[in-house]
């Protein structure tokens, strides 16, 4: 287990952007991940970089019944907002984005991937 504050907090910033939006999309402010990092790792929902490891039991962690659907088509209107997934090179980051694909909630602004990526999967909570 990581001990240094300074660490977790790089992992989350680094890694955490799908955590960050799980909690957006249900309402939680997303810097509560600060406070449950440590109970998450242990309890194997994400690793230590902050990578999910099982999104469900994020959710219900956090006292959500939603479920997540991936593979949602990129032109999918059908519901109200959706996790998306931008990518450049190799570098992925996640965004909330409502059914036309614009950004509700962005947890790092200056993303690339976003800016000047590509739009490559999306998942929807239901």
């Amino acid at each position: 287990m990581i001990k240094d504050l300074q660490h977790k907090l790089l992992n989350m910033g680094n890694n955490g952007c799908l955590c960050m939006c799980y909690l957006y999309y249900i309402g939680i402010d997303p810097e509560q991940l600060v406070f449950h990092y440590d109970r998450l790792v242990e309890r194997g929902i994400i690793d230590e970089d902050c990578w999910v490891n099982d999104g469900d039991a994020f959710l219900r962690y956090f006292g959500s019944h939603k479920k997540i659907k991936k593979d949602i088509a990129l032109d999918n209107q059908l519901y109200d907002g959706y996790i998306a997934c931008y990518q450049k090179d190799k570098a992925t980051h996640f965004v909330v984005v409502d059914r036309y694909n614009n950004i509700l909630y962005n947890p790092y602004l200056n993303s690339v991937c976003v800016k000047d990526g590509t739009l490559i999967s999306k998942r929807v909570l239901i």
